[in-house]
Formats: C-alpha cells, sequence, structure tokens
C-alpha cells in the first residue's frame, strides 16, 4: 500500500499546506478553477494553519500551568507539613484531632524496596504519551531527558494517575524517560527502565 502524500508528522503537515498556497495561483490558471474554488481552498488552508497555531499556544500554556502546580506542590506540601507538625506539639492536640484531620500516615500498605514501576512511551499527534504502572502507591515523578545526557535534571511532572502526556512544545530529537514511586510523599522501590522515544 503506497504512503499517504500528506504527511503525518505536523511540522512536515504544515510546510505541506504552505506549498498548497503558494502553488495554487498558477495551477488554477491551468486547471481552470475558479475564483471562488480558490477562495474555498485558501480558506480551508488557513483554518487548518489557525488550528494548529492555537492548539500549539494552548500546549504552551498548559504545560506552564503544570509546571507551576508541581513546583508549588512541593513547596505547599513542605510548608503544610511544618504546620501540621507544630500543630502536634500543642498541648490541646489528640490523635483524635490528627485522625479526623487525615494528619497521621497508614500503614497497611507498606512500600517494598523491590518495587519496580513499568512505563511505555508512545508518539502522538500532541506529544508524548507516557502510560506508567503505579503499583498501589501514592504517585509517581516524571523524568525526561536528551538520550545520552548523563543527568536527569528536576522531574517534568507529578501525576498520580496514568497516562501523562508530555506536550512541551519544541522538541526534537530523541529522548529518554523513566518514573520514580512515591508513597507518603517519599521515593520507594526502583525508579522504572528508561524508555527511548524519538520526537519532532
Amino acid at each position: 500500500m503506497a504512503a499517504d502524500y500528506i504527511p503525518a508528522a505536523l511540522g512536515d503537515f504544515v510546510q505541506w499546506i504552505t506549498l498548497q498556497k503558494e502553488k495554487r495561483p498558477a495551477l488554477a490558471a491551468l486547471l481552470g478553477w475558479t475564483a471562488a474554488d480558490v477562495a474555498r481552498l485558501d480558506a480551508e488552508d488557513d483554518e487548518m494553519l489557525k488550528s494548529i497555531t492555537t492548539a500549539a499556544s494552548s500546549q504552551a500554556t498548559a504545560q506552564k500551568d503544570t509546571n507551576y502546580r508541581d513546583t508549588y506542590r512541593g513547596e505547599y506540601m513542605v510548608k503544610r507539613r511544618a504546620s501540621i507538625a507544630h500543630v502536634k506539639t500543642n498541648p490541646a492536640y489528640t490523635a483524635a484531632i490528627g485522625k479526623d484531620n487525615r494528619w497521621l500516615g497508614t500503614t497497611d500498605s507498606k512500600p517494598t524496596d523491590d518495587l519496580k514501576p513499568t512505563v511505555k512511551a508512545i508518539r502522538t499527534a500532541d506529544g508524548v504519551r507516557l502510560e506508567w504502572t503505579k503499583l498501589k502507591q501514592d504517585y509517581v515523578q516524571i523524568f525526561r531527558r536528551p538520550a545520552g545526557t548523563a543527568d536527569w535534571g528536576r522531574y517534568i511532572a507529578i501525576d498520580g494517575r496514568s497516562p501523562y502526556l508530555d506536550t512541551e512544545p519544541g522538541l526534537k530529537g530523541v529522548y529518554e524517560y523513566k518514573v520514580q514511586l512515591f508513597h507518603n510523599d517519599k521515593p520507594v522501590g526502583q525508579p522504572s527502565d528508561v524508555v527511548v522515544i524519538a520526537v519532532g
């Protein structure tokens, strides 16, 4: 079966649409297209390009909001743990208060060192879709780095439910991903195996 001549990759698709608009005036004269035909085709191209630009802007905003949420969540948990620890020193504090406000840790699901999540990376039109197993833990931290880079750096997201869609704009090349399990806000078990995927 012959490959589709309309590109699937978004960047190539934009270039293909632009080419159609550039070639259309000369082609219209050759093929006898009416002004109405050209106007209709141009309008369809413009609408497609507009939708691509709008989606890219929305994805960039969403990624910015996600980064802020994850950063503030880390800061919030540190502050909240400190304030609750201070409350527990108050003479009026009781275990009943702690239980009622869910300030007490649970021991019914103690994680073990041999826990290891799995992760799968799938390239989609909107970004990289990561599917992972949480193994009954609280959440995972998701890491990404360019292939061959030694340092993972800071995690790109915290997520409590699979899948996660990495929509950061401008990614191009080969990237590696891994996830780390967390329980009671502490890393547990082993990080997942590293998955590799080409994007862009």
